[in-house]
Parts: C-alpha cells; structure tokens; sequence
C-alpha cells in the first residue's frame, strides 16, 4: 500500500483533535470518580499534549504549522469570554472590588510561588552541577 501524503496541517489538525478527545474522556471520568474536584479538560490536554511531544510519539514538526494558525485566531477564541463579562456587568459592580482583590493576592502568591521554586532548582542543580554558566549548557558551541 502506497503512502498517503496527508497536508501538514490537516496531520496537526487531527493530532490536536485527538488530544483533545482524550482529555475531554479523561476529564469526565475525573468528574465522576471525583465530583468535588474536576479536572478541566483543556489542562488534561496541555499535560497529554506535552508528554507525548516529551516521549517523541510526536514531533514539533507535525504540529508546528497548526500552532501557528491558532495562535493567529486567539484574539477571535476570547470573544466569547468577553461576551460573557460584558453580560455580567451587575456581577462585576457588585463584586468588583473583592474580584481584584482575589486576582491581585492570587498574582503575587503565584509570582512569589515562582520565584521560591525557582530558587530551589537553582539551588539544587547548582550543588549538582557545580556552578550554572551560560557556557556549560549544552548544545551551544
């Protein structure tokens, strides 16, 4: 049987609809063994999508070019989330201060999360490794 040459984009195209198949079946059997803690499907995905770009089952190559496509439409994927703030106007009057409130503390425990893990890996790979240069990384001559 001859190969068939499938368009790159198509091949990306059925690679991430198959990703995200699995990560929707995934996150609703997470739902229903754990009702109090759901999973969201789109962070399933990113995980699934990042462990087998990890173990080579695929390549950058074959999802590249679709990649660049969506990420050319992401203005066009948030107009419905803005849609839906803009009808919630009278939440976020009610709600406003204590909504930027949660951001603003939420923002500064991640950053501060960051920077301390950060920290610790430095840490840890500089009594591994000896002292971190840009020139002992490997790859670059």
């Amino acid at each position: 049987m001859k190969d068939i040459n499938i368009p790159k984009v198509l091949k990306a195209f059925c690679i991430y609809a198959v990703v995200l198949f699995i990560s929707y079946a995934i996150s609703y059997m997470l739902k229903l063994s754990f009702p109090k803690f759901p999973v969201p499907a789109p962070l399933v995905g990113l995980v699934l999508l990042y462990a087998s770009l990890e173990f080579k089952l695929v390549k950058v190559d074959d999802i590249d070019g679709f990649s660049g496509v969506l990420i050319g439409l992401i203005g066009f994927l948030f107009v419905p989330s803005g849609v839906s703030i803009m009808v919630s106007l009278d939440i976020l009057k009610a709600e406003g201060l204590q909504l930027i409130t949660i951001i603003i503390l939420s923002t500064i425990i991640m950053l501060l999360s960051v920077a301390w893990t950060t920290q610790l890996v430095f840490k840890y790979l500089t009594k591994e490794h000896g002292d971190l240069h840009l020139d002992n990384v490997k790859g670059e001559d």
